[in-house]
């Protein structure tokens, strides 16, 4: 894979849920392994997060990957090992990015939200992809939308 088309794999691999490109994966995962410009610092959170969220939705595939990949699956462990003693690192934004664009999950909005709000380089850096990625991406949109309107107070009328 071209650095494009890593990107793309990540960006659109949990566009139609029903029907994800996993026949990829191995492809991906050889790009990230055999790649130095798929494995620089500011990539590694993300790649982090679309190996997880490959393994989340995957776990039987994880151990032929990790036999066949461990250099991978070593790096992610340190560098996730390494940012978690730093939870105020705009890494955890590409983490949460990465996986969000393949599990589709609201969760993952949700953590980037609560990064937004602690300000710094980090919070500015999930307000950044906030906007970003809702302008293109409807359903990423729709999960910010649905969370900010959760966040509210309910209000009772007497």
């Amino acid at each position: 894979m071209t650095a494009p088309q890593l990107n793309g794999f990540i960006t659109h691999y949990g566009n139609v849920p029903f029907d994800r490109p996993k026949h990829l994966i191995p492809e991906f995962l050889e790009t990230v392994d055999k790649c130095s410009w798929a494995r620089t610092p500011d990539r590694q959170m993300t790649i982090a997060g679309a190996v997880s969220a490959l393994i989340q939705l995957y776990p039987v595939d994880q151990p032929g990957w990790q036999s066949k990949y461990p250099e991978v699956f070593k790096l992610v462990m340190a560098t996730v090992r390494a940012h978690t003693a730093i939870p105020d690192h705009p890494g955890w934004v590409g983490l949460h990015l990465a996986r969000w664009f393949i599990l589709r999950d609201s969760g993952e909005v949700d953590q980037i939200l609560k990064l937004a709000g602690r300000g710094g380089e980090t919070g500015e850096a999930a307000n950044k992809a906030l906007e970003v990625t809702s302008s293109l991406f409807p359903s990423f949109k729709r999960d910010v939308a649905s969370l900010r309107r959760a966040e509210r107070p309910m209000v009772t009328l007497q």
